[in-house]
């Protein structure tokens, strides 16, 4: 089985989608699969996996075009990027023994892959798996993926045609890079995330400040000098400001007491989570149903801001972080995910399941333009 990746900003961002690319080529190579990832960046990183470098060509002098096909996704300079690099991969030559195309960056990379597998009557299926937010959108459902792959439960699909099929994969995260370490005897907080306003890592500054704790911030971004700014003021130096590649972050989580996660509610699947988890280290963060439904007993659930500071100023707080971490409950909840154990196997079930299917292009052309129920 042949497994290609398009992720047109691999190499160039290191977001949870890239970072989810790089994780399931990887794994799938390790495990006997032919797999491929294309990306656009000028960093790729190939490792253990096949890395196709696509460059991305400067588009941003193309105008929007405002016409009827707006609603299916605006023809703009994204747009552009998009097509021209599923076309230069086409080009590329790297779908024509294809079993599986996923397509990471959604509508425009879908429709050209359902386009050119028509027209020159391949066989391999398209797989869509939502990194974009808690709702497929309505122009994933018109461009028509043979399988919608959700990360958790409590996904909206309201605007999904029913007659394409969906499951369930969560995001997977390798035991075996975490090694579990005692946790320091100071309370401390570790806080991964992009520096960039959703992500709020300011209030996390606020809440460690608020228990008398020390705060480790991976991560970078345009917030950073005001982040700096706020974490000496307030923190002084218990506050430390850290950026790192990803391949070195698993040693860091064990430097903390917990993981404190601060951002708003519109992450699909924080992977924060589950490798804070591996390093069995429970999450402190904000009670909502995403994080209940990947934390479970793993997490520690604030009502709002106010609530959060409030837990971590007492010793019941710190004494239960110390008795879950004694207990291994992060670790043990991260096993749920492991991605050998647990979630390459359903990705390659689901895979196996697809290809038995009819072949794809004797769909119209039509097909996924056509209003959906």
């Amino acid at each position: 089985m042949k497994i290609v990746v398009l992720s047109v900003y691999n190499g160039q961002l290191n977001r949870g989608a890239e970072t989810w690319s790089q994780q399931v080529v990887s794994m799938l190579s390790t495990n006997g699969a032919s797999a491929v990832l294309v990306g656009g960046g000028d960093v790729l990183q190939s490792g253990d996996m096949t890395v196709v470098r696509t460059p991305l060509r400067d588009n941003s002098g193309m105008p929007t075009l405002a016409s009827r096909f707006k609603m299916y996704g605006r023809i703009d300079s994204y747009a552009c990027s998009l097509i021209s690099f599923t076309v230069r991969s086409i080009q590329q030559g790297l779908l024509n023994d294809a079993d599986i195309v996923i397509p990471i960056n959604g509508f425009w990379e879908i429709v050209m892959l359902r386009l050119y597998r028509y027209v020159r009557r391949r066989s391999y299926r398209i797989v869509y798996v939502n990194h974009a937010g808690s709702e497929i959108s309505r122009e994933i459902s018109v461009a028509a993926p043979d399988l919608v792959v959700l990360l958790k439960q409590n996904t909206r699909t309201g605007k999904l045609s029913p007659r394409i099929p969906s499951t369930v994969v969560p995001n997977g995260v390798s035991l075996c890079n975490y090694h579990v370490v005692a946790p320091p005897d100071r309370p401390t907080l570790v806080c991964v995330a992009a520096l960039i306003p959703y992500k709020r890592v300011d209030l996390a500054i606020r809440v460690a400040a608020a228990g008398g704790a020390r705060l480790h911030v991976y991560g970078d971004g345009p917030l950073a000098p005001s982040i700096r700014a706020q974490g000496k003021n307030l923190l002084g130096s218990a506050f430390h400001l850290t950026v790192l590649p990803h391949e070195s972050m698993p040693a860091q989580y064990g430097l903390g007491t917990a993981l404190i996660h601060t951002a708003e509610d519109s992450e699909n699947f924080p992977m924060v989570f589950l490798e804070s988890l591996a390093a069995n280290r429970p999450v402190l963060t904000f009670d909502t149903a995403t994080n209940r439904e990947i934390l479970g007993d793993a997490g520690i659930y604030a009502a709002d801001f106010e609530d959060m500071k409030r837990l971590v100023r007492t010793q019941t707080f710190w004494r239960n972080v110390h008795h879950m971490i004694a207990d291994a409950v992060p670790r043990k909840r991260a096993e749920k995910f492991d991605w050998s154990a647990v979630v390459l196997p359903r990705y390659m079930e689901e895979f196996s399941r697809l290809l038995e299917r009819p072949q794809p292009w004797s769909q119209a052309i039509s097909e996924p333009f056509r209003a959906k129920d």
